[in-house]
């Protein structure tokens, strides 16, 4: 399968470089669901990236935006059973997530029309003698 976006060609890698979209939300995505369906709408951006989502597997039919994928980090599933990362990418979009597995961070990346996004949120608690410096040590290892 090709890479990019269906139906659009070649011009549209322009535009999606300058639609890839970072937000924290804080709070919680679902305590500002209805805020991001209209970002969405209004703006429609390929990627929206969210940080602080905490999204757990029993409210994620709660988060699904029509249109839209939604890529949830490895905790999701997990031993915290959330994710604090996720990402919306628009369905017309052939991609693939890539699956990255942390103890230190939630992590969503996916690849599409040659390229690398990456959303990287902070981990719920690090592990034993493991500082900050050292997460970020690690995570240049991925």
């Amino acid at each position: 399968m090709q890479e990019g976006i269906a139906e659009q060609g070649a011009e549209a890698e322009v535009a999606v470089s300058s639609r890839a979209i970072w937000w924290n939300c804080g709070g919680g995505l679902l305590s500002k669901i209805d805020f991001i369906k209209n970002y969405i709408k209004t703006n429609k951006p390929f990627l929206l990236f969210i940080s602080e989502a905490e999204i757990r597997p029993e409210n994620i039919n709660l988060a699904q935006i029509n249109g839209y994928d939604l890529l949830t980090a490895s905790t999701f599933s997990g031993e915290f059973k959330k994710s604090r990362m996720t990402c919306y990418v628009d369905e017309r979009i052939s991609y693939k997530q890539i699956d990255i597995k942390s103890k230190i961070s939630d992590i969503v990346a996916l690849e599409f029309q040659g390229r690398t996004y990456v959303g990287v949120y902070k981990g719920f608690k690090l592990p034993t003698n493991v500082t900050r410096n050292l997460s970020s040590l690690i995570f240049l290892r991925l």
